[in-house]
């Protein structure tokens, strides 16, 4: 969801228009960290704009951002995975960088991160929120794909 919201109090200091690009890993609070510059700033949150998955959802994000960008507006807030960083997109990420404010967010804890997105990924709830229903849950322990989520978010963090 693309959300524009009305400026409060900025955590950012953000010299003239500038789109602000955050760099993350999974699992280390991006996206409430681009919801929250983006609400204090009066940005567009665009999230996840250029996730190169094929999920509908997520192939209409990447056009919404994409058609948004050809308005030459520069206030908007994009997340970055260091996976999404295709090579289809490399040359327009390097362009937006070069403008942007640039923001690197990390998660002190790999063990704890590593353990998030395991829980994540085998439920498939990504995100909750303090609105969100009470849920127990009742994870499988797979040790392979245990170690799939373990060199999935070292290879990410690496790349970050």
């Amino acid at each position: 969801m693309i959300r524009a919201m009305q400026p409060t109090t900025p955590i950012l200091d953000l010299p003239g228009k500038r789109p602000v690009l955050v760099f993350a890993s999974y699992r280390t609070g991006s996206t409430a960290l681009c919801d929250v510059i983006a609400r204090r700033n009066g940005l567009l949150n665009f999230d996840e704009g250029l996730h190169p998955g094929a999920h509908p959802a997520l192939v209409a994000r990447k056009q919404r951002f994409l058609a948004f960008l050809k308005t030459g507006d520069p206030r908007f807030v994009l997340k970055l995975m260091p996976d999404h960083i295709t090579a289809e997109y490399r040359p327009l990420v390097e362009q937006l960088a070069k403008v942007a404010f640039l923001v690197r967010i990390t998660r002190r804890s790999v063990v704890e991160q590593v353990a998030s997105y395991y829980l994540a990924s085998t439920s498939g709830i990504w995100h909750e929120t303090a609105r969100s229903p009470q849920r127990d849950y009742d994870i499988p322990l797979d040790a392979a794909r245990l170690l799939a989520a373990r060199d999935h978010i070292l290879r990410t963090n690496r790349d970050l």
